[in-house]
C-alpha cells in the first residue's frame, strides 16, 4: 500500500511533458530528503534514472541499511499533461533485489522456454502456454518479494513505518504544492505494505 496526492502547474503554462520542468521538481525532492535525512545518519538518497515510457517518470529512494526505505514517484499523468501523481511507499534494498533476480530468472526461463520448444511445437502453441505460465509467475514473484522484504524488515529493523510515511507524505506536500493551492486529491491508504 502506499500514499499518494496530486501536484498541477499553472494551466496553460510549462506542462510535466516538459523533462526539464519536470526534473527541477524531483531534483527538489532528491535535496529536500538529502537535508531530511543526511549520510552521516545512515541513510542514502538516490534519485533514479526516469524511464522510458510514454509518460514521465522520477524515482527517488531513500534507504537505510538492506531493510527499510521508502520510495518516492513522480509520475505524469497522461490525459492531463499538467498534472502529476506523488507517491510514497516502503521500500527497500532487499526488495528491489528480490524483484530484480525475479526479473532476470523470469526472462532467462522464457527465452529458454521459448528455444527449446520451437524445436519441438509450434509458435502459437508455445506463446499460449506461456500465458498462464507468465501469470502465475509474475503471482508467485510479487508473494516471495513481498515475504522476504517484510521478513528481513522484521528480522533486521524496519526505521519507516506508515507514521513516517505519513509525516514525509506532509512534508512532501508543503514544498511540493504552491501555498496558495490545495492538494488536489490525497489517499488515505497506508504505506506498509507494497
Amino acid at each position: 500500500m502506499s500514499q499518494f496526492f496530486f501536484i498541477t502547474l499553472d494551466n496553460p503554462g510549462p506542462s510535466y511533458q516538459n523533462a526539464a520542468r519536470f526534473a527541477q521538481h524531483a531534483q527538489r525532492v532528491e535535496v529536500f530528503l538529502r537535508q531530511l535525512y543526511p549520510e552521516f545518519s545512515g541513510h542514502t538518497v538516490k534519485l533514479l534514472k526516469a524511464r522510458k515510457k510514454s509518460k514521465p517518470e522520477w524515482r527517488i529512494a531513500l534507504y537505510r541499511g538492506w531493510s527499510s526505505g521508502m520510495l518516492v514517484e513522480m509520475v505524469a499523468d497522461a490525459g492531463m499533461s499538467y498534472v502529476a501523481k506523488v507517491t510514497v511507499s516502503w521500500h527497500s534494498r532487499v526488495k528491489q533485489l528480490v524483484q530484480d533476480m525475479f526479473t532476470y530468472l523470469g526472462a532467462f526461463l522464457l527465452l529458454l522456454y521459448l528455444f527449446c520448444g520451437i524445436f519441438f511445437a509450434r509458435l502459437i502453441v508455445l506463446i499460449v502456454v506461456a500465458i498462464p505460465f507468465l501469470v502465475a509467475y509474475a503471482i508467485f514473484a510479487k508473494v516471495c518479494e513481498y515475504v522476504v522484504a517484510r521478513s528481513a524488515a522484521i528480522v533486521l529493523g524496519n526505521n519507516f513505518d506508515d507514521n513516517r510515511c505519513s509525516d514525509l507524505l506532509a512534508r512532501l506536500q508543503e514544498i511540493l504544492l504552491p501555498a496558495s493551492s490545495p492538494p488536489v486529491q490525497t489517499a488515505a491508504t497506508t504505506c506498509a505494505g507494497n
